[in-house]
């Protein structure tokens, strides 16, 4: 159809569901739903403004096209970074092109930070399937957090690749630091950094992301956070992995055993336990300190010994619990969300679709 100077102009925006989603979000909020009632039909008179009134040639109407077409710039700008970076096809450029919009109109991110992740994820080696796969999970772990996408995407990236996971399992790993940080005095990114000072080393012995970060919640809850609780963690298991010949004896003399039978690692629990119960027993309490030195190491004797507090069995249960994270990331964005500013996020994104769709026109978005 013939817009402002008899340029066509594309437009696909549906108002109707950018209301729907927005008074989703503002559901259970008193008093949200009349604000957005007044705002809905806002965006319907934009966009019939920005379909069939651009051609009355207002100075109005000509400030709007202006800045929907400088949004769709800045949009195609970013587009052409995430095919730069990624060096992806024609048609898989199309595909990045299309999430970037859809999540958009999705989520509490705009379609233009949907691309600085893609363009992130692609820096950090994910191909076009990848970057797609993990995008939604990237972007739940930074909306739950309330975080940059830039510093989510580092953290979620590096965790899955630390434990050998696959780029689909970025809502995996998301779901699992957000309901961990939720339930220990840390966050996410303390989180991250922990996990990357210990994953390699946990994940060669056998231990998931869930069990580490369970051993790291423990571990923040008593001042160990960070590369200070994941240098601790690693430390510690590597000792026991790898013990002195002193420490080898008094792991036989008390009849531990790090591995079952079938030569798989006991969970953290069981060997925080099998340690705790012989430790416990020694009265002296130098004596003690210098044997949990030489079992764990001087660093890792920290986390043996909040680990020990905590007790196995809690430690078990905790890992038990993330190991059923699955939608956390989501809720607790959706929760973040759940008022007015919230709501109002939300519309931004809905104008900047809006601005997009229809400012893209002059670019082929």
């Amino acid at each position: 159809m013939p817009g402002l100077f008899g340029i066509g102009v594309k437009f696909t925006f549906d108002a109707a569901k950018a209301l729907k989603q927005m008074n989703l979000v503002s559901k259970g909020m008193i008093g949200l739903n009349n604000a957005v009632d007044k705002v809905g039909p806002s965006v319907a008179r934009a966009g019939r403004i920005l379909k069939t009134g651009l051609a009355v040639g207002g100075l109005a109407a000509t400030a709007v096209m202006a800045k929907a077409i400088s949004t769709a710039a800045n949009f195609e700008q970013q587009m052409s970074a995430v095919s730069a970076v990624s060096n992806a096809s024609a048609a898989d450029m199309q595909r990045l092109t299309a999430q970037a919009k859809e999540m958009g109109a999705t989520t509490s991110f705009s379609a233009t930070q949907a691309a600085q992740g893609q363009e992130l994820l692609a820096r950090a080696g994910f191909s076009t399937t990848q970057i797609m796969q993990a995008l939604p999970g990237v972007m739940n772990a930074a909306a739950a957090e309330g975080m940059d996408l830039a510093t989510a995407t580092s953290i979620v990236s590096d965790s899955v690749k630390a434990f050998g996971l696959e780029a689909g399992d970025a809502t995996r790993v998301a779901d699992v630091l957000a309901l961990a940080s939720s339930k220990s005095n840390t966050n996410m990114v303390g989180l991250g950094e922990g996990i990357a000072y210990s994953a390699a080393q946990m994940h060669g012995l056998g231990y998931s992301i869930e069990n580490t970060s369970a051993a790291l919640g423990v571990l923040a809850d008593a001042g160990l956070k960070g590369s200070m609780g994941g240098t601790s963690l690693t430390n510690a298991f590597v000792k026991m992995s790898k013990p002195s010949k002193e420490a080898s004896n008094m792991m036989k003399k008390w009849g531990i055993s790090l591995t079952d039978a079938d030569g798989k690692m006991k969970s953290m629990g069981t060997i925080v336990d099998l340690f705790k119960g012989k430790l416990d027993g020694i009265k002296d309490t130098a004596k003690r300190q210098a044997m949990m030195t030489e079992l764990f190491g001087i660093r890792g004797q920290k986390a043996m010994a909040a680990l020990m507090l905590k007790g196995g069995k809690s430690i078990d249960a905790f890992s038990e619990t993330l190991q059923n994270s699955t939608g956390a990331a989501s809720k607790m964005a959706q929760k973040r969300l759940d008022n007015l500013k919230g709501a109002m996020t939300l519309f931004k994104s809905v104008i900047e679709g809006l601005f997009i769709e229809t400012g893209g026109g002059f670019f082929g978005l």
